[in-house]
């Protein structure tokens, strides 16, 4: 059986826009990482992809998949976010003894310092 979601008035909208967990928290992410892209923009590097280097920092040597599941975020997604990382040189993605399975390491960490953030091998 089908369930309908119940269509809010025009008048709701209002209070909705103003209660709505999850609008607001997206709004809050979206302002969160427009701040953090101001910061990195010396280093040439989005808040997205410092997130993908520090992860990958972290984790070591790690499949795709593990690194996707450590991110909440889904594999194929990630894959094309990781594409621009290894262009740049500061990723290598291998393949693993599973076709399906690719390694990835870190060639440059992000690391904070007092002019701002460095990139170190």
């Amino acid at each position: 059986m089908k369930e309908y979601i119940h269509q809010p008035s025009v008048a709701q909208l209002p209070e909705i826009a103003e209660t709505c967990a999850c609008l607001n928290v997206r709004k809050a992410a979206r302002a969160v990482t427009q701040l953090y892209d101001e910061v990195l923009q010396p280093s040439g590097l989005r808040a997205t992809q410092f997130n993908l280097l520090v992860a990958i920092a972290l984790a070591g040597e790690a499949p795709v998949t593990r690194l996707a599941d450590a991110l909440v975020m889904d594999r194929t997604t990630l894959t094309r976010n990781l594409k621009p990382l290894e262009s740049q040189g500061l990723i290598t993605i291998e393949a693993g003894t599973d076709r399906r399975v690719f390694h990835l390491d870190a060639t440059m960490i992000p690391t904070p310092g007092s002019s701002g953030l460095s990139l170190r091998r």
